[in-house]
């Protein structure tokens, strides 16, 4: 029974690419294709897709904001309801997010 699970455990590590050549760990975002996602919680994103079956939009950058990003300090000032919304935002502007949407689809 031993000598099963070891071939298998085996089998599921070679199975595994964790080089460079997979694009899904070695992700580089290109000039014109691709979204780059900023200011978002990952456990969130996923709460929504996965868990509640939820799609999400993408939210082009306020042009007259200026490029600011916040980091907070105290756990008080998260705004938990900014990451569980289905925008997720982006930092290209309106016209750049949906010319790479484009070219990514």
């Amino acid at each position: 029974m031993n000598s099963v699970k070891t071939k298998l455990d085996t089998a599921r590590a070679e199975l595994l690419d964790l080089g460079l050549r997979n694009p899904l760990i070695n992700y580089k975002l290109l000039k014109a294709r691709g979204v780059e996602i900023v200011d978002e919680s990952p456990p969130d994103i996923y709460q929504i897709l996965v868990q509640d079956k939820k799609t999400m939009s993408f939210l082009p950058k306020d042009e007259s904001a200026e490029d600011n990003f916040f980091l907070f300090e105290d756990e008080e000032e998260y705004d938990s309801a900014r990451y569980t919304d289905t925008k997720l935002q982006t930092s290209h502007t309106s016209t750049e997010l949906q010319k790479r949407l484009l070219n990514t689809y």
